[in-house]
C-alpha cells in the first residue's frame, strides 16, 4: 500500500520536513521535534512497537536484517531507519529541507 508522505512546515526553523515510509503514520510521533529528539523517540517507539507482537507480517518482512542488527541513524539534515551492513529499510524516513 502506497502511503503519500506526510509534509511538515516548521517555520520557526524555516525547514519543510518530509516524512515518508510504510512506519510513518503507524508510529505515535511528534514530527515537529528537532532531529535529536526524534530520533530517541523513535529509537523508543519502534522498540514498544516491535515488542507488542501484533506485527508478525511486517516482522517476518525485515526478518533478515535483525542479525545485522536495526539502527535509527541521524545524519546532518535526516534521519532513517537502517539495517547495519545493508543500508536503509525505507520503512520511516524524514528529510529536512531548508527553505
Amino acid at each position: 500500500m502506497n502511503q503519500k508522505p506526510i509534509a511538515v512546515f516548521l517555520n520557526e526553523r524555516k525547514v519543510h520536513r518530509i516524512i515518508y515510509g510504510s512506519l510513518a503514520y503507524k508510529l505515535d510521533l511528534d514530527y515537529a521535534l528537532p532531529l535529536p529528539e526524534l530520533k530517541i523517540q523513535i529509537e523508543e517507539a519502534l522498540k514498544k512497537w516491535l515488542a507488542d507482537g501484533k506485527h508478525f507480517s511486517f516482522l517476518q518482512h525485515i526478518k533478515l536484517y535483525f542479525s545485522d542488527g536495526l539502527h535509527v541513524y541521524e545524519g546532518g539534515h535526516h534521519i532513517d531507519v537502517v539495517a547495519l551492513n545493508k543500508g536503509s529499510l525505507n520503512i520511516l524516513c524524514i528529510e529536512d529541507h531548508l527553505v
